[in-house]
């Protein structure tokens, strides 16, 4: 995962395809991601999928990544 300070309100996740070959992801957008400084990968509402949390936001993960690459963003 990672946030850049270029782009603060979008948080990406990076697929490695080969060993020099990395390809990024949107994980999501919120405008709360700019104060964040850290994230956490958990099950936070203990329905099977990992989700992604920050410190002001949380991206849940409602499926497989086929059919729901982003999640949904919760406040």
């Amino acid at each position: 995962m990672a946030i850049s300070r270029r782009e603060t309100k979008t948080a990406y996740r990076y697929e490695r395809k080969k060993n020099d070959v990395w390809t990024q992801h949107i994980i999501g957008v919120s405008d709360q991601l700019a104060e964040t400084l850290g994230a956490a990968v958990l099950d936070i509402d203990h329905d099977g999928w990992l989700d992604i949390a920050f410190s002001r936001v949380w991206f849940k993960k409602s499926g497989c990544l086929a059919r729901d690459p982003l999640g949904s963003p919760s406040l």
